[in-house]
């Protein structure tokens, strides 16, 4: 049997000095293993690991945008736009023109940054500002919004097509 501990043996102080404890007649008689012959062993200082409570990451609830203003300045129309752009392109589907675009809600409604595809249309500025001028503003406009795309896509055709007359006329 050996202890660990500190002891003083004929004047000599040991610090940290392993002892064998040897028990006769239920007396116990410690002697340090360095005095016997065998060369004195330090062990170095344990620290105490503290244990650490790993905190898992939990993702914080989406922070619920109740208005319409807030949600178009916020960086969860930012990922929404850049989410629709990258699948379906930045191009204004009424014109074809490729600045200035923006997307539009055909419903408004409470489901900020979870808006399905159906529900967005990418036009450019003057397509935009012109609908609204025409339209108004409403809670659902889904089928106005549609109509008008193919109205406007039709109008760019037809000027696409007095456009090669044009051509085809002065090259008479």
């Amino acid at each position: 049997m050996g202890v660990w501990g500190r002891f003083a043996h004929n004047g000599i102080k040991m610090k940290n000095t392993f002892f064998s404890a040897v028990e006769y007649n239920k007396e116990i008689h410690i002697n340090p293993v360095s005095i016997l012959g065998v060369k004195k062993v330090k062990i170095p200082k344990v620290k105490k690991k503290k244990h650490k409570i790993k905190k898992e990451k939990i993702k914080k609830p989406r922070k619920i945008i109740r208005s319409y203003k807030v949600y178009i300045k916020s960086a969860l129309w930012v990922k929404r736009k850049n989410r629709y752009f990258q699948k379906h392109g930045k191009i204004c589907k009424a014109c074809g023109k490729k600045k200035f675009v923006t997307l539009h809600h055909k419903i408004y409604r409470n489901n900020y940054g979870d808006e399905p595809d159906n529900e967005v249309v990418a036009l450019c500025q003057f397509c935009h500002q012109l609908f609204h001028d025409t339209y108004g503003v409403k809670k659902d406009m889904l089928d106005t919004s549609n109509s008008f795309v193919l109205e406007m896509q039709r109008s760019q055709q037809m000027l696409n097509e007095l456009k090669r007359i044009d051509s085809f006329i002065e090259d008479i």
